[in-house]
Formats: C-alpha cells, structure tokens, sequence
C-alpha cells in the first residue's frame, strides 16, 4: 500500500509530468524528421586541412589535404580552380594520397580530356587540365577513408594597392556536392618592413556563421575555422597587410594598382559583419522558438508547484521602512551587525545585476569617505584615492580598492572613467584577476550571512537535478549518434532535450528561495524601497539625519530608484543635499546642484560604458572585432578570386 501510493505521488508531481512528456514530445519530433532526413551521399569529406604562404612577389603556395571518406567505390577526385584574375594562373607541383597504412606520392601525366567524365591513366597518377583548369588525382578504386594532397601555387594572386597589400581568396569553393568538415586553413604572410600594429593586419572571412578567424599580428599568420562548410557555401579569407610587405612585386606588375583601397573595405566588410551578426541573432531566436514546447510544458508544471509560499514568511511585514536594512536586524535570526550592501544586493538580485553590485560598492565607498569624484573635464569623471596606504576592514571593500587603484590605476591614487577600458583590454589577465577576486569576496561574505537556501531544501532538490542529468545525457547520446550521419540535423534531436534539462537542473535559480535570514532581510529592502518611492506622498516628515541620507543614496541605487529619489529630495529634503557628503556621493549618480543634472551620463554610466561589458562574465577574449581582429565569419562576400577547393570525386 505504501509503495503504490508512493508511485501515486511521483507519477501526479507536476515536474515529473512535464519532464515525461517533453521527452515525448522530443521523441515524436524527432522520428518524423528522422523520416525526411535525406539518403547518405556517396562520399563524405571528414575533414580540410589548407596551408598557404603568401610570397613576397605576391603569389599564394597551397598545400590542400582533403580527407575522404568514401561510402561506395571511387578512384578519381578533383580541385576545380575555377576563375581567376586576368594576371593570374596556377602551377600544379605535386600530388600524393594516405589509406593510414601506405603513403603515395602520385607522378603526373598529361591530360586527356575524356578523363572529364571517365576513365583515367591508371593508378597514383594526377594530371592538370589547363583548359578547364582542374587537377585530378587518380588512385586504386575502393571504399573507406583515404587523405588526398595537392600542392599547387597560384600566380600573382595578391594585389598591391597604394595603402595595402590585398588577398581576396576563396579557399573552399560552393560547388563541391557534399559537405567540407572541419575545414582549417592556416596562412602565413610574408611580414616584410611595414606597420604590424593593432591595424597592420586586418583579416575578415566569409561562408558559414559560425566560422572564426583569428589573426597573430606577432608572427603574421592567421588562423580560421569552420566546423562545417555546407554544399554550396563558401569559405574565404579576405586579408589587409602593409604594400611593403610584397617586396618582390615589380612596379609595372599587374596585380600593382595606384589607388588606395583600406577605407573602402573596412566600410563593406563592416556592414557585411553587421549583417551577419543580425543573421545570428534571428538564428538564436529560432532555435530559441523550437525549444519552447518541453519548457513551457516544464514551467506550467513548476508554476503550478511553486504556487505559494516558496521561502519563510518574515517576521517584518510592514509596507515601509526608512531605516537601513543592513543594520539594526534581530539578533534572533542571527544578525549580530551590519550586513554590506553588495550582500544585501546578491541576496535581492542573486548573480543577475553585476553591474548593479559593482556600482553599490562604489557609492559605499564614496559614501565612506575612502574614494572621491572629482570632475576632470567637462564630461571626464576622475576617482580619487582619500586614504592612500590605508586598507578598509571588510574583504568586498579592499577588493574592490585593490582593482580600482592597484589594477586600473597600476598602483597610482587616480583613475579615469577611460583607465576601466584601458586595463580591461592592455592588462587583461591583471584586470580580469582583480574582477574575479572581489567576486569572489562578495560570494564568500554572502555564504557566511547564511542568506540563501537551506540545505534541507538543497537535498529535496537533488533528486531533480539528477533528473536533469540523465535527460542531458540522453541529449548527447542522441547528438553523437546521429551528428555523424546527419550533422546539425542532430541538433533537432538534442535541444529540446538539453533545453528541458537545464531548466529541471536549474529550478531553484528560476525559483529562487530564501532561509528564514534572507527573507527578512529582503522583506527590509522591499519596505525601504517602498517608503523611497512614497515618502514623498505619506503625511510624515522625512528624517532629518544626513548620515541616514547617505546610506539611503546608496540603496536607492541598489535598486534603481535613484534619479527619482534624488528629484523628490530637491523639493522635500533639501537640507540632505546640502550636506557635503550627501552631495558628493549624489553627484556620483549625476546630480548638480544648479540644477543642471544629467543622470542619463553620469559617472556610475560613463563607468558601465567603460567596462561593463567585463560584468557579465570575466574579461573576454579580445580580437573579435571585424576590423580584422578575428571573431565570427560574415555572411557576405562571395566574390574571392579563384576557388581553390571546388571540386568533386567519382
């Protein structure tokens, strides 16, 4: 009787419900699809390994290594060049195939033009067709995998304009019938004499959307990327190097032209990778849509058993409060003294504001005296050192001072608003070091509150992120198996299973708790930032003490209210902002006492603008800007001169 109603119990849980018929649904989906999924080609090619060498008279050595895999018998494959520019032509230097346990270099014969269709000379022999130009390779007829090489140069391929060195080339041709995987092309420039900076080298590439390309201004070699060039798609490099890097290339060549080009191309390969980057976007956003069936089916189960009381009822109920919430808490739960308001603010927000926290911290400090503003320029915001060689007591407030004045200051006692993008991008290891330890402080000083979920709650829930397990490793056995055959057709399997996953693995950070701790501390918030909003509108005089003020400032920023709070003090509480440090730790947040305020690009946003972008997770990899720095492919070009990877096998 005890197990069958034990069952009962699982099988009616809402969670357990929606977890069931996602995979259902999943399931359903995927053999309807799996139905339409087209017959296996032939051939595939598993991979494209591409070494090229831009020479200082301007032409492009190749080695190109296809990797075939071969589903039925074929003996014969081809490079189709396709066409070049007018100066422009291709010597064939050798060719050879691998099988894993025998190597062979193929000799070359003349062409026959019958071998367009069928028939060959033979075994391990390649052969160039310059009318159509298009190297074969010819080896034993079988099945299985085998590598092919064609080492091959092309002719004055790159150009020579008044400001810039020019390769525009596309390496993997849209005409091949199948799939090119993991496509690879690695290519050194000739690094003569000439700016190397920042703009000495700009690189960008079209084709696939999740292509990279990477560049190394040190060596003068770029590297780029695409774990899949489809059939008819093409992958091609367009690449921007100082003239004087071509040291070989005559005056009277043809591939030299008098006219400066850089500007022009920067402008179009710009709106090429804006565009690209809106193509991801809707691609996100589609993928997006087609998981929304199993986790809408998950959250109408959650909703219905998150329905009601998810954490303890405070002991404070009341609707207003106008004292810090920080301070003056019951002993009976703990409190034994103030509570930082980073830690106020990781127990309202959790990890979904990061800029907000770090702003919190700064208005704290300002309004503890330990830093000060002081206007540079009209626009230009500078942070000031006031207790230089002095350490504050709490671990959150000397991380961040260590970041502010030993990072982005390196060890000086003033930092401009621009230092936070400076040593975010020139000191990236020392800046991103800094950021993570004061995160780390404010993670550590908010688990010693005892703020966050019980642990009763935590082992309640274990058995649900277990669940998340098992269905995520359902999701990757399926990808495994099927990406093989079907590529990114696997993905129609996998995300919706992936997606079901997260959100049962991660239920309690969407349905975030508190212990009996947190929820009075949040219950304070609430209360004073109701009593911010309102007290302008409740029939009470407002306190009196600037040092209450004070702390109010930094909370009304802690939770987005500043700007209003800050106007209702001009007219209801002008004796606050009289006070000196009231008025400096609200000119941080933009206010002017002439009444010219300018919240909108105010310190605390100029500092957002800055560095922002390094709150949202550690400093990022640089070199993603499609001025050549590397990042992601474009989905324009197409007009790259030769192809140098069209092609096909029989």
């Amino acid at each position: 009787m005890g197990e069958s109603s034990w069952f009962n119990k699982l099988k009616d849980h809402p969670r357990v419900q929606a977890a069931f018929t996602a995979l259902l649904v999943t399931a359903i989906v995927g053999l309807v699809i799996f139905a339409y999924l087209p017959e296996k080609d032939p051939y595939s090619i598993d991979s494209v390994d591409i070494l090229a060498q831009v020479e200082p008279n301007g032409d492009l050595s190749v080695t190109e290594s296809r990797t075939f895999s071969f589903h039925s018998p074929h003996s014969v494959t081809w490079i189709d060049f396709g066409i070049l520019q007018s100066y422009s032509h291709v010597e064939v230097s050798g060719a050879s195939t691998f099988t894993g346990d025998d190597a062979q270099d193929l000799t070359e014969v003349d062409f026959d033009p019958q071998w367009r269709t069928e028939g060959g000379p033979g075994e391990n022999h390649f052969s160039f067709d310059e009318d159509e130009n298009t190297v074969y390779a010819f080896f034993p007829r079988g099945r299985g995998s085998r590598v092919v090489t064609f080492e091959y140069v092309i002719r004055s391929q790159v150009d020579k304009y008044q400001d810039a060195a020019v390769l525009y080339h596309q390496f993997v041709a849209s005409n091949w019938p199948v799939d090119s995987n993991n496509v690879s092309v690695r290519l050194q420039l000739p690094q003569g004499e000439g700016r190397a900076g920042e703009e000495g080298i700009l690189v960008w590439g079209h084709g696939p959307l999740d292509g990279e390309v990477v560049r190394d201004l040190g060596t003068g070699q770029v590297s780029a990327h695409a774990q899949r060039v489809h059939s008819g798609q093409y992958f091609e490099l367009r690449v921007l190097f100082p003239p004087a890097w071509l040291s070989a290339v005559e005056a009277d060549s043809p591939q030299v032209h008098p006219k400066p080009i850089r500007a022009a191309i920067v402008d179009r390969e710009t709106t090429w990778a804006e565009e690209a980057n809106a193509q991801r976007l809707r691609t996100r956003v589609s993928l997006a849509a087609a998981a929304l069936v199993p986790l809408l089916y998950w959250l109408l189960g959650s909703a219905l058993q998150a329905w009601g009381s998810r954490y303890p009822r405070p002991i404070f109920r009341e609707k207003y409060w106008r004292d810090r919430p920080d301070a003056n808490l019951p002993a009976s739960l703990g409190f034994s003294g103030p509570v930082h308001p980073v830690v106020v603010g990781l127990n309202h927000y959790g990890t979904q504001e990061p800029h907000r926290l770090f702003s919190t911290n700064l208005v704290w400090l300002v309004h503890q005296g330990w830093i000060s503003l002081r206007q540079a320029e009209k626009k230009s915001w500078v942070l000031v050192s006031e207790r230089p060689g002095q350490e504050p007591s709490d671990p959150i407030d000397k991380a961040m001072l260590d970041l502010i004045f030993k990072v982005v200051a390196d060890g000086g006692d003033q930092v401009k608003m621009a230092d936070f993008k400076n040593a975010r991008l020139q000191r990236a290891s020392a800046y991103s070091d800094g950021y993570q330890a004061w995160l780390d402080a404010c993670q550590e000083s908010y688990s010693s509150q005892s703020l966050g979920r019980r642990w009763v709650e935590q082992v309640a829930n274990f058995g649900f992120k277990g669940l998340g397990y098992l269905i995520m490793l359902i999701a990757a056995l399926q990808g495994i198996f099927y990406f093989d055959q079907w590529g990114l057709w696997a993905l129609v399997f996998a995300v919706p299973l992936l997606v079901t996953a997260l959100a049962v693995m991660y239920y309690d950070d969407l349905m975030r708790r508190f212990t009996r701790k947190g929820a009075e501390l949040e219950a304070y918030l609430r209360a004073l930032g109701n009593w911010l909003r309102d007290f302008t509108a409740l029939d009470e005089r407002p306190p009196s003490d600037v040092q209450v003020w004070g702390y109010f400032m930094v909370y009304a920023n802690l939770l987005g209210i500043s700007e209003q709070v800050l106007n209702n003090l001009v007219t209801y509480a002008p004796q606050a902002l009289a006070d000196p440090q009231v008025l400096h730790t609200a000119s941080f947040m933009g206010y002017r006492p002439s009444g010219d305020n300018n919240y909108a690009a105010s310190p605390l946003v100029q500092l957002k603008t800055q560095h922002g972008a390094a709150l949202i997770k550690s400093v990022s990899r640089s070199s993603s800007s499609s001025f050549g720095g590397g990042g992601g492919f474009s989905s324009g070009g197409g007009g790259g001169s030769g192809r140098g990877g069209g092609g096909g096998a029989r």
